[in-house]
């Protein structure tokens, strides 16, 4: 295996990549498939839980595994709308341009995000051919193949507190209204730029608004109980997949909270850690024409 760490900011060493490459023998010329994972953490931090100790159980299978650290609040102080859109087009141009040399398919080129890093692989997704967006003219990339997300952030509102001061369009409405404010105002910096976005930043960055039909086949995994990433809005996306004849699988376990990525964080909890066997099987399938 090759292991390459490769910095995405010449000013914040915290930006980077990691690419955990398959050799193959050079009498082997088959091309492997690539899984580019996005960890959650809000944009606030990267979370450790959903990085690279997930990529090795696809790297296991036969896929070549990139792991994206991206611009958050707690590494970054110059914040830009976006940036992180950016980021995961740098890499996406990396892996294009290295192609031959790592044996990367370029036709099997697939997203993994987790939480905020779902909602950023769906961005990039929605908005993969605005190059004011992603930073790069993509009209001679080929498209992405498939995308997996767990318990992705889907839309974003504004931070609103009523007459007896408990929020109202919050996930969590019993949530401590002064640590609620710093997070938000964290993640807003980090992600649109500014603490308080327009309405039109939060449409823009908000996945479930933004679905076309030439979105590809998603796979989402979610706990019921998640109180960060509503369910309710969870379906509402998939509603929207279906309408829109998008093929999708969606698993829904009873409970695992919010960001138990493969089990490990909820007591080693084998249940939650099935969705790498099946997500596995899933980017395996090949269409029957």
């Amino acid at each position: 295996m090759i292991n390459l760490k490769i910095g995405l900011k010449q000013e914040n060493e915290n930006v980077y990549f990691e690419a955990f490459i398959l050799e193959t023998p050079n009498s082997k010329t088959t091309q492997l498939p690539v899984l580019i994972i996005c960890p959650g953490g809000g944009f606030v931090f990267c979370s450790e839980n959903e990085a690279e100790n997930i990529g090795f159980s696809f790297l296991d299978k036969d896929f070549h595994i990139v792991v994206l650290h991206y611009s958050v609040y707690d590494t970054e102080k110059n914040f830009k709308e976006g940036e992180q859109l950016k980021e995961l087009g740098q890499v996406y141009d990396w892996i294009l341009k290295n192609a031959h040399s790592y044996n990367f398919d370029i036709n099997q080129i697939n997203l993994l995000g987790f939480s905020a890093g779902g909602n950023l692989v769906l961005n990039f997704n929605n908005h993969f051919e605005n190059q004011a967006v992603i930073g790069f003219d993509v009209k001679k990339w080929p498209k992405i193949n498939k995308i997996i997300v767990g318990y992705p952030r889907l839309k974003y509102n504004s931070l609103n507190i009523d007459a007896n001061n408990s929020l109202i369009n919050s996930s969590n409405p019993n949530a401590n209204i002064d640590d609620a404010i710093k997070w938000y105002t964290k993640r807003n910096l980090a992600l649109f730029g500014v603490a308080d976005p327009s309405f039109e930043q939060q449409q823009k960055f908000s996945p479930i608004q933004n679905i076309t039909a030439k979105h590809p086949p998603v796979f989402i995994f979610q706990a019921r109980d998640d109180d960060t990433t509503l369910i309710e809005e969870t379906i509402d996306y998939v509603k929207k997949l279906q309408n829109l004849n998008i093929k999708y699988q969606l698993h829904i376990y009873n409970t695992g909270g919010h960001g138990f990525g493969d089990g490990s964080s909820r007591n080693n909890n084998k249940v939650l850690s099935t969705w790498i066997t099946e997500a596995i099987y899933w980017l395996n399938e090949r269409e029957v024409k």
